[in-house]
């Protein structure tokens, strides 16, 4: 387990949607600070897959199984502690933007996802986190913990429309 790491190596992991709004830009980095504080390493791998968290919990079982097979593999060789994983409200493999109840669903498949996540590594710290889109870019990652009372009034406006 984790041949290749050295104190220059990730020790985290990001898991997010191949949506380049989420990380085709200088802004992703902070707002992931901004979300977690200093729970997510600096230095981090992002593991981008169309779809992302859809694909791990409601993929058929070769996609949960490749999913996963990359996760497996960083978690290896980077020795990684933490994984934060993070949907989109937007995301067309949900389909969430023609539904109500939205982040009911990403909040149902995290709590899903950390489970299993914990149950394979239990030495891996998880974090979760629901990213917002404007046309361009991720406009706020929201932590889950704590969602409903704190972002469900006016900073949930936009989660919802």
């Amino acid at each position: 387990m984790g041949r290749y790491h050295d104190a220059k190596r990730s020790t985290g992991l990001v898991f997010i949607c191949s949506d380049m709004r989420l990380h085709g830009h200088d802004g992703f980095g902070p707002l992931l600070t901004e979300c977690f504080g200093g729970s997510l390493p600096a230095r981090y791998d992002l593991v981008a897959i169309p779809g992302g968290l859809y694909g791990l919990v409601r993929g058929d079982t070769h996609e949960r199984q490749v999913v996963m097979s990359y996760i497996d593999l960083l978690v290896d060789l980077h020795q990684s502690e933490t994984i934060a994983v993070i949907p989109h409200t937007d995301c067309g493999r949900y389909g969430l933007d023609r539904i109500g109840g939205k982040e009911d669903v990403l909040l149902a498949d995290l709590a899903e996802t950390r489970q299993e996540l914990e149950r394979r590594f239990p030495r891996l710290k998880v974090l979760t986190g629901i990213a917002e889109c404007d046309a361009l870019r991720t406009t706020r990652v929201y932590p889950t913990e704590g969602f409903d009372s704190a972002h469900r009034g006016a900073d949930a406006k936009a989660l919802r429309a």
